[in-house]
């Protein structure tokens, strides 16, 4: 959860884990969630973790390593 950004978990949870290259079982929830509530769930699960995002690797530095990333 430190290497991941709040907007990629928020793109996990809008679009469900096949959007963000995952297990396909956890389904899109931005149909069911508005915006606000998919950014109190992505507070709620740093809470959880007791973590942050520390920057330890950027979206840019991961597509040079793999160009599938999302």
């Amino acid at each position: 959860m430190s290497t991941k950004t709040d907007k990629q978990l928020e793109e996990g949870i809008r679009g469900g884990g096949a959007s963000v290259s995952k297990s396909a079982i956890m389904p899109p929830w931005d149909a069911t969630l508005t915006d606000q509530e998919i950014k109190a769930l992505v507070l709620y699960l740093r809470k959880l973790c007791n973590c942050r995002f520390e920057g330890v690797i950027s979206d840019e530095k991961l597509r040079k390593i793999s160009p599938d990333f999302k």
